[in-house]
C-alpha cells in the first residue's frame, strides 16, 4: 500500500495521470481546460488555495483502490492530521474510526475520501447525511478514475431549512432511481427471470445500476446542482 506521505512527494504524478495537467506548480497562473462543470471548478480553486491538495488527496485513493471490492476511508482533519488512512470497510460501507467522530463532533473534518464501483461517484444518502450537518467542507468520491467532490457551503441550520434540504436530497436520490428504472426496464426484467438467490440479485442489481450512474455522471451531478445551488452545496465531477 502506497503511504500517503510518500505519496504527496511526488508531484510529477499529475503529469503521468494527467488529471489536472493545467495546474502549475512554479507559482504561475492556473488555467483550468479540462473539465466539466468549468466554472464551479474554477471558482473553488479561486476560493480555497488548498483545493490542488484535495485532488492529491482522491488521486491517492484512486491508485490505492483500483480495482478494490470494498470502501475504504481517508479522513483529514482542518489543520491537516491524516486521522484516516485507507481505513478498509466492506462493499457498502467504512465503520468510521473513533477518532473520527471525535473530530467530526468538533467540527474540525475538512476533507473525507472514500471510494465507489464501476465507475460511479454519485454521493449516496448516507455520504450526504455524513457531510453537510457536520459541516465537513470537501466529501471525495473516486471511482474508475472518475472523481466527484461535494463542496459543503451550507451554513442555515435552522429547523425549516434543514427540513426543506432533506426532503430535497430524498427527491434528488428518488430521480436517480426512477430514472435508472425507467431506463433499464428490460435489463431489470432479464435479471428477474435469473434464478438467483437474494444476496446474488443485489450484487446483480446493484452492478446494473451502478454502470447506469456512472454512464450519466454528469448528468446527474448537473441535476444536483441545479436543486442545491439554493443551499450553496455543489457537485465538481472529474474524469479523466
Amino acid at each position: 500500500m502506497l503511504n500517503f506521505h510518500i505519496f504527496q512527494q511526488f508531484k510529477n504524478v499529475f503529469n503521468r495521470l494527467n488529471p489536472l495537467n493545467s495546474f502549475k506548480w512554479d507559482g504561475s497562473d492556473e488555467e483550468l481546460k479540462i473539465f466539466s462543470s468549468n466554472d464551479l471548478l474554477e471558482d473553488t480553486v479561486e476560493k480555497y488555495p488548498k483545493f490542488k491538495f484535495v485532488i492529491l488527496i482522491a488521486l491517492y485513493h484512486i491508485l490505492n483502490t483500483v480495482d478494490s471490492k470494498n470502501e475504504f476511508l481517508t479522513v483529514f482533519t482542518k489543520d491537516f492530521r491524516l486521522i484516516a488512512d485507507l481505513v478498509e470497510g466492506n462493499h457498502n460501507e467504512v465503520e468510521i474510526p473513533e477518532i473520527v467522530q471525535f473530530e467530526v463532533s468538533r467540527s474540525n473534518v475538512f476533507i473525507t475520501c472514500h471510494n465507489h464501483f464501476n465507475g460511479a461517484i454519485i454521493p449516496s444518502l448516507g455520504d450526504f447525511k455524513n457531510s453537510i450537518c457536520p459541516k465537513i467542507l470537501f466529501t471525495i468520491i473516486v471511482s474508475q478514475g472518475n472523481i466527484g467532490i461535494l463542496v459543503n457551503n451550507f451554513n442555515k441550520f435552522d429547523k425549516d431549512t434543514l427540513k426543506l434540504l432533506k426532503i430535497d436530497i430524498n427527491d434528488y436520490i428518488e430521480y436517480i432511481r426512477f430514472s435508472f428504472i425507467i431506463n433499464n426496464e428490460k435489463e431489470i426484467a432479464e435479471l428477474d427471470k435469473l434464478n438467483l438467490n437474494e444476496d446474488e440479485y443485489n450484487i446483480m442489481y446493484q452492478l446494473l445500476f451502478d454502470k447506469y450512474v456512472a454512464r450519466n455522471n454528469l448528468k446527474f451531478v448537473n441535476e444536483f446542482n441545479a436543486r442545491m445551488e439554493k443551499y450553496n452545496l455543489y457537485l465538481i465531477y472529474i474524469n479523466y
